[in-house]
């Protein structure tokens, strides 16, 4: 399978690794997965050309295709698909106009990171009155609605915040995709098998945390992390880890075969210096590259609220945020819908 893309337009950045994994799997689940693929990305002064050229019609589109599977000679070379011309400014145009980037994350995305939104905290809420609200189901629900990207639980072993209840309903009503979070014991891993989310995310867990504050070290838990991953792997559950932003931890998690890695941004978000918060930053920063040349898939997260989101925001290594306070806390002033909607705001870059 071969995905060619060229990038004549300098408009729009365009993260073409992201573009041609997506690509890629698209052809796999179409049943096509010897077949080749060229993406042209352009502007509107480009794509207008073609449009009048080509199709005799005016004004620039977002998309045109040149099947090559159509025709008198469509069998001269069947796995040949043909091409793809994408005006980058017009599918932004588009995109502001929509209120989101056209292609997310999840899609291939073009110049935005996905948005998960943790809702463990409306659970907190709920408990602190062992009461039966907020529910964090309809939580869940509405921030769908706002355009999150997927909805993540942290199930402690002493369940003092979402319960199993709690995960069973939201795996029968979530629409986007449900992340696990949780700690790396036998307990976890069978619920985890039971739940079958869309994807683990291991994290260390602490009693005396009220919530989770740093990376696992896979230094010293390697040989238990990799055997984990490797039994929810092979159950067809994708595992990502937590990590602070070290280089060594990112190289244990590269061998023990998780495909998605979560940098820990808390050093970054409490920093209580410029330089220290200088330091972080290039710290993440550098980590997050690193995670990109190994092939892992990135997100980051803790602590990330509405003001250090800007810090980050139009990395293309980025593949998804992960946050939840900051987005709950604003919840309770302005309404669930509308925290979400502002922090997707922030993190699009135009």
């Amino acid at each position: 399978m071969e995905v060619q893309i060229d990038n004549r337009q300098s408009i729009c950045r365009i993260a073409k690794k992201k573009l041609r994994k997506t690509a890629k799997a698209i052809l796999n689940a179409l049943d096509c997965p010897d077949s080749e693929l060229s993406i042209l990305i352009v502007n509107d002064q480009q794509i207008e050309k073609l449009n009048r050229q080509f199709l005799n019609r005016k004004g620039p589109t977002n998309v045109i295709a040149f099947p090559m599977q159509e025709g008198q000679f469509s069998e001269i070379a069947p796995d040949l698909l043909g091409d793809v011309v994408i005006s980058a400014e017009t599918a932004q145009r588009e995109a502001r106009n929509a209120g989101r980037i056209a292609y997310d994350n999840r899609k291939g995305g073009l110049v935005m990171a996905g948005l998960a939104v943790n809702i463990d905290h409306v659970a907190t809420l709920r408990e602190a009155r062992k009461s039966l609200f907020p529910d964090p189901v309809a939580a869940a629900a509405l921030a769908e609605m706002a355009g999150a990207d997927g909805i993540a639980v942290h199930l402690w072993g002493d369940r003092r915040k979402i319960g199993d209840r709690d995960l069973r309903i939201l795996r029968q009503t979530i629409q986007s995709k449900l992340i696990l979070e949780m700690a790396s014991t036998s307990e976890m891993v069978g619920m985890a098998l039971d739940i079958k989310p869309d994807h683990v995310t291991l994290v260390p867990e602490k009693r005396e945390e009220f919530s989770t504050e740093g990376g696992l070290d896979l230094i010293v838990h390697k040989d238990e992390i990799s055997e984990i991953v490797n039994t929810l792997q092979n159950s067809g559950i994708p595992v990502g880890i937590l990590i602070d932003p070290e280089p060594e931890q990112l190289k244990q998690a590269h061998r023990t075969n998780a495909e998605i890695i979560e940098i820990n941004t808390s050093a970054f978000c409490e920093a209580k210096t410029a330089q220290t918060r200088h330091k972080a930053f290039l710290r993440t920063v550098n980590a997050i590259k690193l995670a990109t040349k190994l092939n892992l898939n990135v997100k980051v997260g803790r602590g990330l609220c509405y003001k250090s989101i800007k810090a980050f925001r139009g990395l293309n290594e980025i593949d998804e945020f992960s946050i939840g306070h900051s987005i709950i806390s604003r919840a309770l002033l302005v309404g669930m819908e509308k925290a979400v909607k502002q922090m997707i705001d922030l993190i699009q870059v135009l």
